[in-house]
């Protein structure tokens, strides 16, 4: 099983991403196993209840979300946080392409109000000029 040896807590916040059935590696003291969580209790679902894949049940034991005997598999970083950021990355894209496509919509038509006012401004001064020169 593919593991991540040297992962960091700040990598990012895959703790809070597990859930009941998600397979994970714990460490049993002697090296990381591949292990799924059972269920999760606890008023703060804090409590994770942890079994080794393939072994007794005798071995399951129960852990805090943050302790250090649990880690993520690739797997999981891929299924839980990998794919739905890149979901994610793609609907922004798509935003900031429409939020884009609208800009330039709206500036075309500020551009239009800009000569428009221009040239009317521009026939106010002139009329205005004539009638004070007149009054000359």
């Amino acid at each position: 099983m593919a593991s991540i040896s040297n992962i960091s807590e700040s990598f990012c916040d895959w703790r809070s991403h597990i859930d009941a059935g998600d397979g994970i590696q714990a460490y049993d003291g002697r090296g990381w196993y591949a292990a799924t969580i059972y269920r999760i209790n606890g008023n703060d679902n804090n409590q994770l209840y942890v079994g080794y894949d393939n072994y007794s049940s005798q071995y399951d034991f129960h852990c805090l979300r943050q302790s250090k005997r649990i880690r993520p598999t690739i797997g999981f970083l891929r299924k839980k946080i990998m794919v739905p950021q890149s979901e994610k990355i793609k609907e922004l894209e798509t935003e900031n392409k429409s939020l884009k496509d609208e800009n330039e919509k709206l500036r075309g038509e500020l551009e239009k109000c800009k000569k428009k006012w221009d040239t009317e401004n521009y026939q106010y001064l002139a009329v205005k000029k004539i009638i004070i020169s007149s009054y000359r």
